[in-house]
């Protein structure tokens, strides 16, 4: 009989957010129903082709906002970090945003890398 590929089947996808991103929901007056939007749509995909990368960051409209986040692993979870929620601007894209501002730092803090 021959061995399952699998080490876990099932494993659970949870979401966490850094400060920054609790100061954006206060900044942008973000409603606590859009924040539980983005954080199901973030779990149901945890990674889908219309995401932006920046490095090992990832953008993804939601709601109405850019929500960029980190991919991570946590024992038998998937931890998806987002790091901001922002309103998406022309003028001054996420990206840019993400390569100018050193926006690794308001992740360091809570992934430890």
């Amino acid at each position: 009989m021959a061995t399952s590929p699998f080490r876990h089947r099932g494993v659970r996808v949870v979401v966490d957010t850094v400060e920054t991103a609790e100061f954006d929901m206060q900044i942008y007056d973000i409603a606590p129903e859009i924040v539980d939007t983005i954080g199901r749509a973030l779990v149901s995909l945890p990674q889908s082709t219309e995401d932006r990368a920046v490095g090992n960051f990832l953008i993804r409209e939601i709601a109405g906002f850019d929500v960029v986040f980190i991919i991570g692993r946590e024992d038998t979870t998937v931890v998806i970090t987002i790091g901001r929620i922002r309103p998406p601007d022309p003028a001054n894209s996420t990206e840019l945003l993400l390569k100018s501002a050193g926006i690794a730092a308001i992740f360091r803090g809570a992934t430890g890398f």
